[in-house]
């Protein structure tokens, strides 16, 4: 990629745009409402699959909030990843 590129089809202003509130809450009800992504515990080809559109639907909610972050579908499951890592040595 040419600078200020990092292979991404989002601008980088969009790009790089925090997490708003909003976006967080409605992860975190997403999440609770299919546990099975949020913890990813069943990895076979079928689970991943499944994983994968319902981050879809969830990556398509947390951008039409307008303000915030833009990310695709990847982009959000490591959001929450980070995110569960950062809560967890908060923790310990």
């Amino acid at each position: 990629p040419h600078a200020g590129q990092s292979g991404s089809s989002l601008p980088d202003n969009v790009r790089c745009r925090r997490v708003s509130g909003r976006q967080l809450e409605l992860l975190w009800e997403y999440l609770n409402a299919h546990r099975d992504i949020a913890v990813a515990f069943n990895r076979s080809l079928q689970a991943k699959e499944y994983s994968q559109q319902r981050w879809k639907v969830l990556a398509e909610i947390l951008n039409f909030q307008g303000d915030g972050a833009h990310k695709d579908w990847k982009g959000w499951s490591k959001y929450w990843v980070d995110y569960k890592a950062k809560l967890k040595k908060r923790i310990s």
